[in-house]
């Protein structure tokens, strides 16, 4: 098949995939807090089935995009250098001539023009990184994000990471005129954004970033799934909060009292992550397999550090984010139970309701596994013990009436400690909106040719060194709440 044909047929599968979810939801709100049964359930476990087809077919296809690239580079009938753009042998393939480097004139909104049709157009990109991706791109200001973004997702530059992958030390040597030029504007756009330093690495390609995402794998990362996430091109994020303005009713010609805010001026810088993939000198050589589970791998390794330092990571000084149990932790937002040491059924409510107002509405639960279970048990003196509302195993499940999330870094109510002056956190009441993810676009992979033994000879394996740059905060301490059913009532 043609791009446009892969493209086209593409279409029709996401198309699918959006009849299904339509018809899901209209089961899902149909059952509402019952579970479904009959033909309504089969119906479910069929949609279910349908929708797991159409995904694996999206992939596939993008599997089939990439390799039509590649062999449309290889043989010149795609480009995306500038000085070889000329007509495409298929005259829909707009992306075969783009001209993807920006001048150094171009306007901001020539270039994120630019990169709004490159991020679009980019396979083996799921929506939510597009989405993410426009967004950083619109809220740019001085380009470089536009400018990242129309190298992070050239083609040329994908083949020729994919070579470099299968053979660090001679792979550059097999680069095609359009992989070498797009590998040079890597290069110009890494330097002018700070991505890289005198060691050398690759920009790694749009479509592997793990920082181009607005949702988690699952349970394990929850509040990347539900927090304010930001990706940023600079080197940190500043936003202003506030308490609020008062208002208040007046009499005709009164003065209007001074009831001007306090601002405050949050400000995030990311810190460094990092993690090594050692991988055969045979795995490397399918690099077309390789790049997908390489990037299955460092997301699996990038989701289980963040899940943990999202809530417990020890901030400034650590080079950690700051946890939000870690923010919360010895403040007026920890919420003490009703009794000491001990779980109760009222202290779920004592623990929403001590969230100021402004925040209830908005409100997530967060808890680990054990703590969710013995909550579902609160109702077994009526012998009811779906205490929580399931709705047909959806995700969330929701808790008097809120989301709840299961996260495994809370403490576990299975494992309370009793000892002196023990914490354990194990609820909190979150207003998402207030929680900021910033991450620092550009991840990088630098590669080792050769792995080492003990006796200093090769072992016959490579490595990756994969970094990226993240941190998180609540923008205002108010917007959570965490039981701490070891501090006393």
């Amino acid at each position: 098949m043609t791009l446009a044909e892969i493209r086209a047929r593409k279409d029709e599968v996401r198309e699918r995939l959006n009849r299904i979810d339509q018809e899901m939801r209209t089961l899902h709100d149909k059952a509402g807090s019952d579970p479904l049964t009959g033909g309504d359930a089969q119906r479910w476990t069929n949609l279910d089935k349908g929708a797991e087809r159409a995904r694996t077919e999206l992939r596939e296809l993008d599997d089939e995009y990439l390799r039509e690239m590649e062999r449309g580079i290889e043989e010149g009938r795609y480009t995306t250098a500038p000085a070889m753009a000329g007509t495409p042998a298929d005259p829909n393939e707009a992306r075969a001539t783009w001209t993807r480097q920006p001048g150094p004139q171009a306007t901001i909104e020539e270039l994120r023009g630019q990169a709004r049709r490159a991020i679009e157009l980019t396979p083996h990109a799921t929506d939510d990184q597009r989405h993410a991706a426009t967004l950083m791109v619109d809220r740019d200001e001085d380009g470089s994000a536009a400018r990242w973004a129309a190298a992070a997702t050239d083609p040329a530059y994908l083949t020729a990471f994919r070579k470099v992958l299968a053979d660090p030390t001679r792979g550059h040597m097999e680069w095609t005129d359009a992989e070498r030029a797009a590998y040079g504007h890597a290069r110009t756009v890494e330097r002018a954004m700070s991505l890289t330093d005198s060691a050398g690495g690759y920009m790694v390609p749009f479509s592997l970033d793990p920082a181009i995402r607005l949702t988690s794998s699952g349970a394990i990362n929850p509040l990347r799934g539900i927090a304010n996430v930001k990706t940023i091109a600079t080197d940190s994020w500043n936003g202003v909060t506030s308490s609020g303005v008062t208002a208040a009713f007046a009499a005709e010609g009164a003065e209007v009292a001074d009831n001007s805010p306090t601002l405050v001026q949050p400000s995030f810088t990311p810190e460094k992550a990092h993690a090594f993939i050692p991988y055969s000198i045979e795995v490397g050589m399918d690099a077309v397999d390789f790049v997908g589970e390489m990037r299955r791998l460092f997301l699996d390794a990038k989701d289980v550090l963040e899940a943990e330092k999202f809530l417990t990571g020890a901030g400034p000084g650590s080079n950690e984010p700051t946890g939000l149990i870690t923010q919360l932790d010895g403040t007026a937002s920890e919420v003490a139970p009703t009794t000491t040491e001990t779980f109760a059924l009222g202290d779920i409510y004592k623990t929403i309701e001590a969230l100021p107002p402004r925040f209830r509405p908005r409100a997530h639960f967060l808890a680990e596994l054990s703590t969710i279970n013995a909550i579902r048990q609160f109702g077994t003196a009526n012998n009811y013990h779906a205490f929580l509302t399931d709705l047909a195993g959806g995700e969330p499940a929701r808790l008097i009436g809120k989301p709840l999330h299961e996260t495994s870094y809370l403490d576990a109510y299975s494992a309370i400690n009793t000892g002196a002056n023990a914490d354990n956190h194990i609820l909190i009441a979150l207003d998402p909106q207030e929680f900021m993810i910033v991450d620092r676009v550009g991840a990088t992979v630098e590669m080792v040719p050769h792995l080492f033994g003990s006796n200093r000879r090769p072992t016959g394996q490579r490595g990756l060194y994969f970094y990226w740059r993240t941190t998180c905060g609540l923008t205002n301490i108010n917007a959570a709440r965490a039981l701490n059913v070891a501090t006393t009532a």
